[in-house]
């Protein structure tokens, strides 16, 4: 694994830890931003992995459907 690609997913493990504090105090916003930011910082590392640098981009879909390849149709 990229030194890069284990960053992103240390970051990501941080904001879903973040998401749990929030939603343990009942903080929903807090919860919802903290869960997006930890599933964007996932989806990076793993553009990072298999294309390189991720785009700064925050829409989760284009993330994983136009970046990553991930293959979101029901089987």
């Amino acid at each position: 694994m990229k030194k890069l690609t284990h960053n992103w997913l240390k970051i990501a493990e941080k904001d879903l830890k973040y998401a749990k504090l929030c939603l343990d105090a009942s903080e929903s916003l807090g919860t919802i931003t903290h869960l997006h930011a930890s599933v964007e910082k996932l989806l990076k590392g793993i553009c990072e992995e298999l294309v390189g640098h991720p785009p700064k981009i925050h829409s989760l879909k284009k993330l994983a459907i136009d970046v990553c390849k991930v293959d979101l149709e029901d089987k």
